[in-house]
């Protein structure tokens, strides 16, 4: 078939007169397909495959950059690199431990971020602050008294949050190169920093003045976030031929239940004029 082409010029001028030829396929009929077959389009999905950087605004976000050193932010800006809806799923399955969560949820260890324990562990601090002080002035109103919102209290709880949930990990991921065990530091803090979630969601409901709620609310947090973080690490230290590899399991469920107690003591016993409230002590000047 001959269409018009370009204009002609010394090298076509020989060449069909200025005309292009076009070829088309015939379909078995003898039909020309481009004038009665509709045209057919053909999609390509530009998505990421199964397991390469799902979750992540890009596709190698968990890649850090080799040519960034240690010190510099640079170096641990693709583990900031998570959409909200991974990091949410990844905080509502450890309220309910079940199945192996670093490899059914996250993937592996290599597929870890920081984005989720730091989000975590900020939001426990504030919630602890919030809902502790929100108690406190209620109790005080009902009470009569003058409540004064204690700031400090905002920096103890910042203090031991991230102590625990940051430094901690970092410390035992030291332990446990010296000892042979070779877990990632990375999945560590993600552990503890995703571990805590049950935490938030506790620290809300202790806002109800009842001792004996509370002692529960607080044991089931402690119990749930305890059994997620030491079901992850039993594998490993048990891998270890090293004599301290089972005592080290037995320091971190002592610390673990020591920073039960001080979130209980601390932020979730509310009183007023040094009087604990609860079911059977009533309020300070109310008639009985």
């Amino acid at each position: 078939m001959l269409v018009p082409g370009p204009p002609s010029t010394g090298l076509n001028k020989m060449s069909n007169k200025g005309y292009t030829t076009i070829e088309f396929d015939e379909d078995e009929d003898g039909d020309i397909g481009s004038s009665n077959a509709p045209p057919r389009l053909d999609f390509q999905n530009f998505g990421t495959s199964a397991g390469s950087g799902q979750g992540y605004a890009h596709p190698d976000a968990t890649q850090t950059n080799p040519n960034a050193g240690f010190w510099t932010i640079e170096a641990y800006q693709p583990l900031f690199d998570v959409d909200t809806a991974t990091v949410l799923e990844r905080c509502w399955k450890t309220v309910l431990p079940k199945g192996n969560w670093l490899e059914e949820t996250v993937g592996g260890e290599d597929k870890m971020d920081l984005y989720g324990p730091f989000w975590s562990l900020t939001t426990l601090a504030f919630v602890i602050f919030v809902f502790s002080s929100l108690a406190s002035s209620i109790t005080s109103y009902l009470s009569g008294s003058t409540y004064e919102y204690n700031f400090t209290a905002l920096s103890i709880a910042v203090t031991l949050v991230y102590v625990y949930g940051l430094a901690l990990p970092l410390v035992l991921w030291g332990a446990g190169r010296w000892m042979g065990i070779g877990w990632n530091w990375l999945s560590l803090v993600g552990i503890w920093g995703y571990g805590m979630t049950i935490w938030i969601p506790i620290a809300a409901l202790c806002i109800i003045p009842v001792s004996i709620l509370r002692w529960a609310l607080v044991g089931i947090a402690a119990v749930s976030s305890g059994w997620f973080i030491i079901r992850h690490l039993y594998p490993h230290l048990a891998q270890s031929d090293h004599p301290s590899s089972r005592f080290l399991l037995i320091i971190i469920g002592a610390l673990h239940l020591a920073v039960a107690l001080t979130l209980k003591i601390a932020f979730f016993s509310y009183s007023v004029g040094g009087k604990t409230l609860g079911p059977d002590e009533p309020l300070p000047g109310a008639t009985q």
